[in-house]
């Protein structure tokens, strides 16, 4: 029996959409969690899709860095399925070379998602 995008799968069901083509926008699947919702995967995101750079690839650099974080931990990151400790957010910052007003941006998306009540900005 075929197998594929087009004739099926072995359980004969068809998949609702086509597979992603590379040349879209990067998902970024967020949970509702804090009053404000999750701001640090977005953020991440932002950098990610500003630079072109993948979470692979981002995980490639911080690896060469001695800084290893897995392209899984980094997509967890981005998806606010972990925390982003303070460490981890200068280490992100730093492979991405953000410039200090975006360093301060994911530090204080981070902290908002840790519940910190943080004013202004």
């Amino acid at each position: 029996m075929a197998t594929g995008w087009f004739t099926g799968n072995p359980r004969g069901k068809e998949r609702s959409a086509p597979p992603p083509t590379g040349d879209e926008m990067p998902r970024v699947h967020l949970y509702k969690s804090k009053k404000n919702g999750p701001m640090f995967g977005l953020e991440l995101a932002k950098c990610l899709t500003a630079r072109s750079i993948t979470r692979a690839d981002l995980s490639r650099i911080l690896i060469r860095r001695s800084t290893p974080l897995s392209k899984s931990y980094v997509g967890m990151l981005v998806n606010n399925k972990r925390p982003a400790t303070p460490d981890n957010v200068e280490h992100i910052a730093r492979a991405l070379q953000l410039s200090e007003l975006e360093e301060l941006r994911m530090h204080r998306a981070a902290a908002l998602d840790a519940g910190f009540k943080i004013g202004g900005m």
